[in-house]
């Protein structure tokens, strides 16, 4: 992938069968865009490595949300806000657009912006905690207000 003012574009390709995609975009913030017309094509090539599982929504107290908002911060210092509005919860990384996170359960969050993150909200050592995974990473974060 790659992002420069007005353009970003997103290849894939996998090695063996000569497939491969390019989506190229003039647009700012258009990645979860680019996400999306992948996830297109592999289902329409059934490529197993961008299908997105089904997923159903859990049905959550949204008092629930209530008690995650706040600022949370990765190691390398990037941070995340959580807010609640109008009963439900959302999620803003610095410099990013918002997003909302939609339940599996209590804990467990995903998102429809077209990353592909997955989210598990808990406590670490008593410190309220956000576990991020995306891409075959987790990412930890802690609550600092």
């Amino acid at each position: 992938g790659g992002v420069d003012e007005g353009f970003e574009a997103f290849f894939t390709a996998y090695w063996q069968g000569g497939r491969g995609a390019v989506v190229m975009l003039n647009a700012n913030r258009a990645m979860p865009l680019a996400h999306e017309l992948i996830r297109s094509i592999a289902r329409e090539y059934n490529w197993p490595d961008y299908l997105e599982p089904e997923r159903v929504l859990a049905k959550v107290d949204p008092a629930v949300y209530q008690k995650y908002a706040g600022l949370y911060e990765l190691d390398d210092g990037f941070k995340i806000t959580l807010t609640t509005e109008e009963g439900r919860l959302w999620a803003q990384g610095q410099g990013q657009s918002r997003f909302e996170l939609l339940p599996e359960s209590e804990i467990k969050y995903f998102s429809n912006n077209g990353i592909g993150h997955r989210f598990e909200l808990g406590e670490d050592r008593g410190v309220a905690a956000l576990i991020i995974e995306q891409g075959g990473r987790t990412m930890r974060a802690k609550r600092v207000r």
